[in-house]
């Protein structure tokens, strides 16, 4: 059985990126919504799923955390949410 939710090490090594891209993604308010249970972070797959979904469908990344731009229009979008 799958556990429902996600730590943020394994979260990291599922989608290619480092623990600290996760920490930095948390501060900024982007990347997939999670919570704190006592002082663990912890991510539900259902909406792990939904946010890797429209990401997907948006263009800004590729599953791994690569980003991926079609257009300018899109990477000032990347720009504008990353700051």
């Amino acid at each position: 059985m799958t556990p429902e939710f996600i730590d943020p090490l394994d979260l990291a090594d599922m989608l290619g990126v480092t623990p600290t891209q996760l920490c930095w993604w948390r501060k900024r308010n982007v990347g997939p919504r999670w919570f704190k249970v006592g002082t663990c972070i912890r991510y539900d797959r259902k909406h792990l799923a939904e946010w890797l979904d429209a990401e997907m469908a948006r263009g800004y990344t590729d599953g791994t955390g690569a980003i991926v731009c079609r257009d300018a229009s899109d990477l000032e979008e990347v720009w504008r949410r990353s700051n």
